[in-house]
C-alpha cells in the first residue's frame, strides 16, 4: 500500500505499467536492484550491523512500533480521550504498519578512506558548539557533515549521535566499540549512567544568553539536514533508521533531559519530513498532469520516450513517498503518540505545536479527524500553556474558510469545550479561545448558538485587556459590524456614515446594564472599531440634533461613550484597573496620536459649549461633559484664536457652579477650572480673574449667613439650603484651588465647635465645613514645604492642626452617620500626612508639625471601627441591593483608612487585632483588605505581627469564656470559629518554615504561657487550657527540632504553673479537663518518628515511602484504560498492555533514606535558636514502577524495544497514575543522598541491576 497518496494510486501505477508495456517501453524501475546490494549481500549486511546498532529491534524480538494486526479497532468518538496511542487506525499510517520486505536501496554510497580520521566524539562536540554559538550558517554546517558522511558513514553517524546525546546535557560519549558490541538499550542505559548532571537544567530548558538561540538552531539544523538529503541520502536505509531508532529510544527515558530533547528532535525531524512529503506530492501531481496530457495526444504525436520518462519518474516518486511515509509512521507512532501526554507540560505543548504545523503544511494527509482529535483532547490539559498551544494550532486551521468543511465534525464534537475556554482562568488561553470563536462565527455559519455568544459578550468588561479586546472583536463581528448607512433628512450634509454603528453600540451598552463602565467597553472595542469611535462629528451630531432620535437613557449612554472614546484617543491608555498592554509607540504612531488629539480638540472646543448649553439641566450628563476639558489641547484657544469659545465655556462653567449643588457636578467644574487656570497658559489671567470673582461672590455670601448659623438656634430651611449650597461650592473649589487668602478655616471651625457644643448645626452644613478645614491645613502645609516659614507660622499651623484633631475626635460620636464617617476619613488622612514622616528629607523644618495620636484617640478609632464597620444595621438589611452595595463600599473605605494608619505606624501594631479577629466572620466583605493588611504588617515587624495574631486569638477566646462558661464549649460553634480563624492565620503565614521559624516558636511559647497562666489574685485553674486546641492549628508550621523542644518547654511550664494536687490526673487521657493538653502534645509528636522532608518547600512533591529494592515487574497482559481526572483540564493517561521498557535506562531500585533521630536533650530557649546547625536529607526518588506485595517474580530486562508506559500500578484495588519520574538533578542530590545510600553510587547500582538482569535471563524458561 502506498502511503501519502490518494485512493486508487496503486491501480494507477498498474495501469501505467500496462500502458508502458503496450507501447513496447521497457519498465525496469521496480525490478532493478542496487548493484551493491545484489552482488554483495554479505557486505551490505556487515555494513548495516556495524552502523545500525542504534536501531529498533523489531526484527529480533518483535518490539518497536505495534503492527497493524496488534491494533484495536478504530474509535471514532472524538470526545473520548480514553482510546489514545493504540487506537489510531483511522489515520493514514495504519495501512503501512504491516511488515513488508524493504525494497533495495536505489543508490549506495561507496565507503572511501579518508587520509586523516577525525575522532568520533570530537565531531559531535564540534557540531554541538557550532550550533550552540550559532555563528555559522546551518547550511554550511549541514554541508560539512554531509561531506563527512559521504566519505565515511561511521564517524559521521557517531558524531551526529554524540551531538544529540550532548544536546540532552549528557556528558557521556558513544564510542565505536559501543556501537559494535552493545544493543540500543545498553547504550542508552550507559548514557543514563554517565549523565553526571550537576543540576536539573539542560540545554533546551535554559534561557540564558549562551543558550537563547540553541533551541532554534537545533531545530533549523535538523530541518536543513533533511532538506539537503531529500533526494538521495534519506532513502539509503541507514541515516533515517538510525536517527528514528535513537530518538524513539531516548524519548522513552525517565530522564527528562533525554525525553524532552529527543522528542524535540523527533518532532522537528517529522516536520521536515512532512515538508518533503508535501513537495513530493506536488511534483507527483505535476507529473501526473503532464503524463495525462501526453497520453491524450493522438498516436502520431504521442512520444513513447516521454511516456516512459513520466512512468519512471512517477514510480520513483511513489516509492519515495512510501519511504517518507514509513519514516513518519515510525516517528508518529514511536514518539508523538506517547509523548503528547507526557507528564512534563513543555513536551506536551511541543507535540501540539508541531502537530498544528503538520496539519497546516500537508492538509491532504493530516487534516482529518484522526489527527485533529489529539488537539481536541488536549484542550482539557491541566497546564495553561498546553491548552494555549492547542488553541494556537486550531487558530491556524480555522483562519482559512476553505477548510471549514473538513473541520465540521471536529467542531461539533469540541465546540462546547472551546466555548467554555473563553472563561479559562489563564488570561492568554481565554483570549486565544475567544479569537478562535471569532473565526468560528465568521467562517462556519450558525455553528454558535445564541447562548454560546451571550457567554462571551460580558467579557468586554474583563479586567485583563487581552481578554477584553478579544471579546470586543467578537462583539464587533457579531453585533456591530454593519455596512448599512443611515441617511436621514436631519443628517443631510453631515457625517453620518457611522450612525447605525452607534445605535447598535448604544443598545448593547444599555442591555449590558453596566452603565458606569463605558470606558472599559470603549477600550475593548478600540482595536476593532477605532475608526467609528474616532468619528467625533457623528457622535456630537447625534447629541445636538433638534429632533433627536435618542431618548434620555440613550443620550446618557452616548455621552459616556463619547467621553470615554475622547479619553482613549487623548491619553492612549487603558482605564484604571485594566492592565495596559506593554506597547511602545513608534514615531509614526506618536505623530498620528498627536494629530488625532489636535483634531478632536479643534472639534470639541467649538462643540462643547453647545453641548453644555443643551444639557445644562441634567446633572449626570453635565458632570460627564465637563470631563472633556481635561483631554483637550488647551493651547489651541490662543494659538488658533478661539478666545470667544473660551469665554463661552467659562460663562457656562460659572453658570453651572451657581445653579447646581450636586457634588459630582461641582467637582467636575472645579477640575475644569483647574485645567484652564494653569499658569503656563497665555490666557491664565483671564481665567484667574473669573475664578477670583466667583470665589469672592461665594465667600461674601457665606460670611453674610455665618452670624445666623452661629447665633440662631432654629434656622429657616431656605437659609440652611443657601448656606449649605455656598459651602459645598467653596469646598469643591478648595479641593483643586488654593483659597488660603480668603481665610475660611476660622469661620468653619466656629461652625464645627457649635455643632459639638450644641448639636444644633444641620448635617449639610457640618460636612462642607469639615472639608474646608481639612483642605485649609493641607494648602498651608504645601506652602510651608516649598518655603522656610517662621516659627510663629509653624506654631499657628500646629495650633490649627490640634484644634481640628480635637474637633474631629468629638465628631466621631455625632448623631449623624455621614458626619461620623466624614470625620473618621479626614482624621485618618491627616494622621498619616502629619505623622513622623512629615519632616523627612529636606523638610526637616516641618518636624514640629508631626502629630502622634494619644492612646484615647487610638482606642476611639478602633472602637469606631467595631461599632460602625463590623456590624449589620437594620436599615441596610431592609434597603435595596444598590443601597447595600453603596454602604459596603463606604465601609470598605473606612476600613482601608484604619488599616493605613496601622501600616504607616501611626497606630501601634497591636491595634490590628481589632481587625484581624473579624477575618473569618466578614471574609466575604473585607477579606481581601484584612489579608493584605496582615501580609504588609509582617513587613513592618514580623515579631509584632505574630504577637498581634496571638492577641487577636486570645481576645476572641477571652470573650468566649466571658459569654459561655459551660463545660462543653470545646465543640460549640463559637469555639470552632476561633479554631477556623487560627487555621486561616496559619495558612496566611506561608509555607516557608525556615523563614517563619522564630515567629511560629514565639507564638507557641506565648500561647502556652497564656493557656497555663493563673487568673490575677486567684489560684490556677484550667479555664484557659482549651486554648491549646487553637494553638495546635499552628503545629504543622513547626520544624521537627522545634516540636521536640516545645514538648520539653510545655512540660517545664506545666511543672511550674500547675500545683501537684491539681495535676494529679494530667496523664489520664480519659479526663476531659486535660484533653486539650493531650491533643496539643499529639500535634507536636506527629512526624517526629517519620523520615524528614526538606523544610520550606511544602509545595514540592514529597518523597514516597521507601520500599525494599526489587526488580521491576512485568505488566499484566491486558489492562483496562483509565483516565486520570484532573477536573476540567485532565490529561488522558494510557494504560494499555506494555512490557517494561528496555530503552529507558533509568530503572533504579528504590533507595531508602536513613531517618534522623529526634534530639531529646535539653529544654531551654536555646532549643529554638535558628543559628544551630541542622540538616535535612531528601531521599532519592524511587523507581518508576512499584512492586506488588504478592505473587510477583522479578523478570529480566529484555532486548526488545518498547515504549515507556505512562501508568504505574499500585495495589490491585488502587487507581493508576502517570509516573514518568523526572530524574532531575538538584542541589539536594549530593551529600544527603550519599549518606542515605552509604558506599553505593550510581554506577554500583547499575552493576547490581545488570547482575540481576543476567541472573533473571538464566532463570527465565525458554
Amino acid at each position: 500500500m502506498i502511503l501519502w497518496a490518494e485512493p486508487g494510486v496503486r491501480s494507477e501505477i498498474a495501469e501505467l505499467e500496462l500502458l508502458a508495456m503496450a507501447s513496447h517501453v521497457p519498465h525496469n524501475s521496480t525490478s532493478q536492484a542496487s548493484p551493491d546490494s545484489s552482488s554483495s549481500p554479505a557486505s551490505a549486511h556487515s555494513t548495516r550491523s556495524r552502523s545500525l546498532r542504534i536501531r529498533s529491534h523489531d526484527s529480533e524480538e518483535g518490539g518497536g512500533a505495534p503492527s497493524a494486526g496488534d491494533e484495536p479497532e478504530v474509535d471514532t468518538d472524538l470526545e473520548s480521550p480514553v482510546d489514545l496511542s493504540a487506537d489510531d487506525d483511522g489515520s493514514d499510517f495504519e495501512e503501512t504498519l504491516k511488515k513488508k520486505p524493504r525494497r533495495s536501496r536505489r543508490r549506495v554510497l561507496k565507503n572511501t578512506q579518508v587520509t586523516k580520521r577525525v575522532r568520533d566524539d570530537r565531531v559531535g562536540e564540534d557540531l554541538f558548539e557550532a550550533i550552540r554559538l550559532g555563528r555559522s550558517a546551518m547550511q554550511i554546517l549541514v554541508d560539512d557533515w554531509l561531506e563527512t558522511y559521504k566519505a565515511d558513514r561511521e564517524p559521521a553517524l557517531l558524531g551526529l549521535i554524540n551531538f544529540i546525546i550532548q544536546a540532552c546535557g549528557c556528558k557521556g560519549v558513544v564510542t565505536r566499540d559501543m556501537m559494535e558490541t552493545m544493543q540500543n538499550a545498553e547504550i542508552i542505559r550507559k548514557m543514563t549512567e554517565d549523565f553526571d548532571e550537576d543540576s536539573a537544567d539542560y540545554p533546551l530548558s535554559l534561557s540564558t544568553k549562551p543558550w537563547k538561540k540553541f533551541r532554534g538552531n537545533f531545530g533549523e539544523y535538523l530541518g536543513t539536514m533533511v532538506s539537503c538529503c531529500q533526494y538521495n541520502i534519506i532513502y539509503d536505509g541507514i541515516l533515517m533508521d538510525t536517527l528514528i531508532s535513537l530518538l524513539t529510544g531516548l524519548s522513552d527515558s525517565q530522564v527528562r533531559a533525554f525525553r524532552h530533547t529527543s522528542t524535540f528532535a523527533a518532532m522537528k525531524l517529522m516536520t521536515a519530513l512532512v515538508n518533503v512529503a508535501r513537495d513530493l506530492k506536488h511534483h507527483l501531481n505535476t507529473s501526473q498532469r503532464q503524463f495525462n496530457v501526453e497520453r491524450a495526444k493522438s498516436p502520431e504525436k504521442r512520444s513513447s520516450e516521454r511516456l516512459e520518462t513520466f512512468v519512471e519518474k512517477m514510480t520513483e516518486m511513489h516509492s519515495n513517498l512510501e519511504d517518507i511515509g514509513n519514516m513518519m509512521n515510525g516517528l508518529f507512532k514511536g514518539v508523538f503518540v506517547h509523548r503528547y501526554r507526557d507528564i512534563h507540560p513543555d513536551i506536551r505543548a511541543l507535540c501540539m505545536e508541531e502537530l498544528g504545523t503538520w496539519i497546516t503544511t500537508y492538509p491532504q494527509s493530516f487534516l482529518n479527524d484522526s489527527y485533529l482529535k489529539y488537539l481536541g483532547w488536549m484542550l482539557h490539559d491541566k497546564q495553561g500553556h498546553v491548552r494555549l498551544q492547542c488553541l494556537r494550532s486550531l487558530h491556524e486551521l480555522y483562519i482559512l474558510p476553505q477548510w471549514a468543511g473538513k473541520l465540521e465534525l471536529f467542531t461539533n464534537r469540541f465546540k462546547n469545550r472551546m466555548v467554555s475556554m473563553a472563561l479559562d482562568k489563564e488570561h492568554l488561553v481565554s483570549a486565544k479561545a475567544i479569537q478562535l470563536l471569532v473565526l468560528l462565527y465568521k467562517n462556519m455559519e450558525n455553528i454558535l448558538s445564541k447562548d454560546d455568544c451571550e457567554s462571551v459578550n460580558p467579557l468586554v468588561y474583563a479586567t485583563n485587556r487581552s481578554v477584553a479586546v478579544s471579546a470586543g472583536a467578537f462583539v464587533y463581528q457579531r453585533l456591530l459590524d454593519t455596512s448599512v448607512e443611515e441617511h436621514t433628512p436631519e443628517h443631510s450634509g453631515r457625517r453620518s456614515s457611522h450612525t447605525s454603528f452607534f445605535h447598535l453600540l448604544i443598545d448593547f451598552f444599555i442591555s449590558s446594564e453596566l452603565h458606569e463602565h463605558a470606558a472599559y467597553l470603549v477600550d475593548s472595542l478600540w482595536d476593532s472599531a477605532s475608526t467609528q469611535l474616532r468619528d467625533w462629528e457623528c457622535q456630537t451630531d447625534l447629541l445636538l440634533m433638534k429632533k433627536t432620535c435618542l431618548d434620555d437613557q440613550e443620550e446618557s449612554a452616548l455621552i459616556k461613550i463619547l467621553v470615554s472614546s475622547i479619553r482613549q484617543a487623548a491619553e492612549g491608555t487603558s482605564p484604571v484597573g485594566r492592565a495596559p498592554s506593554k506597547k511602545i509607540l513608534s514615531v509614526k504612531d506618536r505623530k498620528a496620536h498627536s494629530e488625532d488629539k489636535l483634531r478632536l480638540s479643534r472639534h470639541m472646543i467649538v462643540t462643547l459649549p453647545h453641548l453644555l448649553a443643551k444639557f445644562s439641566a441634567d446633572e449626570d450628563k453635565m458632570a460627564s461633559l465637563l470631563k472633556l476639558v481635561e483631554y483637550l489641547e488647551i493651547e489651541i484657544y490662543s494659538t488658533e484664536r478661539l478666545e470667544k469659545h473660551l469665554d463661552l465655556l467659562l460663562t457656562h462653567v460659572h453658570d453651572i457652579m451657581e445653579k447646581h449643588t450636586e457634588p459630582l457636578v461641582l467637582e467636575s467644574c472645579s477640575r475644569a477650572l483647574y485645567v484652564l487656570c494653569d499658569r503656563g497658559l497665555a490666557f491664565y489671567k483671564r481665567t484667574d480673574i473669573m475664578l477670583s470673582q466667583l470665589v469672592d461672590k461665594l465667600t461674601t455670601h457665606f460670611r453674610n449667613h455665618l452670624p445666623d448659623i452661629l447665633q440662631v438656634t432654629d434656622l429657616d430651611e431656605d437659609d440652611v439650603y443657601n448656606t449649605a449650597a455656598t459651602m459645598k461650592r467653596l469646598s469643591a473649589l478648595y479641593s483643586a484651588h488654593d483659597l488660603t487668602r480668603w481665610e475660611l478655616f476660622e469661620p468653619c471651625s466656629y461652625i464645627l465647635q457649635k455643632a459639638i457644643d450644641t448639636a444644633e448645626v444641620p448635617e449639610q452644613v457640618i460636612l462642607p465645613a469639615l472639608v474646608c478645614c481639612h483642605f485649609s491645613l493641607l494648602w498651608e502645609l504645601s506652602h510651608f514645604s516649598r518655603s522656610q516659614p517662621s516659627q510663629g507660622e509653624l506654631a499657628a499651623l500646629r495650633k490649627k492642626l490640634h484644634l481640628f484633631f480635637n474637633m474631629s475626635q468629638s465628631l466621631l460620636s455625632d448623631l449623624h452617620c455621614s458626619v461620623r464617617e466624614q470625620a473618621f476619613k479626614l482624621l485618618s488622612d491627616l494622621l498619616v500626612i502629619f505623622s513622623d514622616r512629615v519632616g523627612c528629607g529636606d523638610r526637616s523644618h516641618l518636624q514640629t508639625l508631626s502629630y502622634s495620636p494619644e492612646l484615647p484617640l487610638q482606642a476611639e478609632l478602633a472602637g469606631f471601627l467595631v461599632d460602625h464597620v463590623f456590624t449589620n444595621s437594620d436599615d441596610e438589611d431592609s434597603g435595596d441591593e444598590d443601597h447595600k452595595i453603596q454602604r459596603l463600599h463606604e465601609k470598605r473605605i473606612l476600613l482601608a483608612g484604619y488599616c493605613k494608619l496601622i501600616l504607616y505606624n501611626t497606630l501601634e501594631l497591636h491595634f490590628a487585632s481589632e481587625v484581624f479577629k473579624y477575618y473569618v466572620k466578614y471574609y466575604a466583605d473585607y477579606g481581601d483588605i484584612i489579608k493584605e493588611t496582615l501580609n504588609r504588617s509582617r513587613r513592618v515587624s514580623k515579631e509584632e505581627s505574630t504577637r498581634t495574631i496571638l492577641l487577636c486569638l486570645t481576645q476572641a477566646y477571652t470573650g468566649l469564656i466571658l459569654e459561655d462558661d459551660s463545660p462543653d464549649r470545646r465543640f460549640s460553634p463559637a469555639f470552632l470559629e476561633i479554631r477556623d480563624l487560627a487555621r486561616r492565620f496559619s495558612l496566611l503565614l506561608g509555607p516557608d518554615q525556615i523563614r517563619n521559624r522564630q515567629d511560629i516558636v514565639l507564638l507557641h511559647k506565648e500561647g502556652i504561657q497564656f493557656s497555663l497562666r493563673a487568673p490575677p489574685g486567684a489560684p490556677w485553674s484550667p479555664q484557659n487550657l482549651l486554648f491549646l486546641d487553637v494553638l495546635s492549628e499552628f503545629s504543622p508550621k513547626l520544624l521537627k527540632q522545634d516540636k521536640a523542644a516545645l514538648l520539653r518547654y510545655l512540660k517545664d511550664t506545666c511543672h511550674q504553673r500547675v500545683l501537684p494536687e491539681q495535676g494529679s490526673n494530667v496523664d489520664d487521657e480519659g479526663d476531659e479537663t486535660w484533653a486539650p493538653l493531650h491533643a496539643y502534645k499529639k500535634s507536636l509528636v506527629t512526624d517526629l518518628e517519620s523520615s524528614p522532608s526538606r523544610p520550606g518547600h511544602a509545595g514540592t512533591r514529597r518523597a514516597k515511602e521507601t520500599r525494599p529494592a526489587q526488580s521491576p515487574r512485568l505488566s499484566p497482559t491486558s489492562k483496562k484504560r483509565r483516565l486520570i481526572n484532573e477536573g476540567p483540564s485532565s490529561v488522558p493517561a494510557d494504560g494499555e498492555d506494555q512490557h517494561s521498557p528496555v530503552m529507558t535506562s533509568a530503572l533504579l531500585p528504590s533507595r531508602n533514606a536513613t531517618p534522623i533521630p529526634a534530639d531529646d536533650q535539653g529544654g531551654s530557649d536555646s532549643d529554638f535558636d535558628t543559628s544551630q546547625s541542622f540538616s535535612f536529607r531528601r531521599p532519592l526518588r524511587s523507581a518508576h514502577t512499584r512492586q506488588r506485595t504478592r505473587g510477583e517474580t522479578p523478570f529480566a530486562l529484555g532486548r526488545s524495544l518498547h515504549r515507556l508506559s505512562l501508568m504505574e500500578e499500585e495495589e490491585e484495588d488502587e487507581e493508576e497514575e502517570m509516573v514518568i519520574d523526572d530524574r532531575e538533578s538538584s542541589a539536594g542530590t549530593t551529600a544527603g543522598e550519599e549518606e542515605a545510600l552509604p558506599g553505593i553510587g550510581t554506577r554500583r547500582i547499575f552493576k547490581i541491576l545488570r547482575r540481576s538482569r543476567s541472573d533473571a535471563l538464566r532463570d527465565r524458561p525458554h
